[in-house]
């Protein structure tokens, strides 16, 4: 449960304390790496995870006749089924689509550490943790 409040933590120090140069770089791409390491390989965390198996297994069962109306994410399904590969592999992928969104505009920031703070609570633990389409959709907005 630290670790919640230990990446923000360190956003805000750094924000403050490191501000340019090849440090601010360094200790940025770290904490971003962290931080993607804790949305992608978390296990059962978020509050949609079992409807995300769920539709996993529903889409291996059924095949090509689960179409819906978002072909997208119907492809990454049936994509992840071809793999053989399980729900942790959808997660790396939403993100892997998530971070470089955030990158590209975390670029565009006089203080990138700020943007990522502002970004952890909502969008980093409300969106990416728990809505994997939706994390995807606003890595790609």
């Amino acid at each position: 449960m630290a670790i919640y409040y230990i990446i923000p933590s360190l956003l805000l120090l750094f924000s403050v304390k490191v501000k340019s140069g090849y440090l601010r770089i360094t200790i940025l791409s770290i904490l971003v790496l962290c931080l993607f390491v804790f949305v992608a390989f978390r296990k059962e965390t978020g509050c949609d995870w079992t409807g995300y198996e769920a539709q996993l297994a529903l889409y291996k069962k059924l095949g090509f006749d689960a179409f819906v109306f978002e072909p997208f994410w119907t492809i990454l399904l049936h994509f992840t089924n071809f793999l053989n590969a399980d729900i942790l592999f959808l997660n790396v992928f939403a993100a892997v689509i998530f971070f470089c969104g955030a990158l590209h505009l975390s670029q565009k920031c006089e203080n990138p550490f700020l943007f990522y703070l502002i970004l952890y609570p909502i969008l980093i633990i409300g969106m990416a943790m728990s809505g994997i389409r939706q994390a995807t959709a606003i890595g790609f907005l």
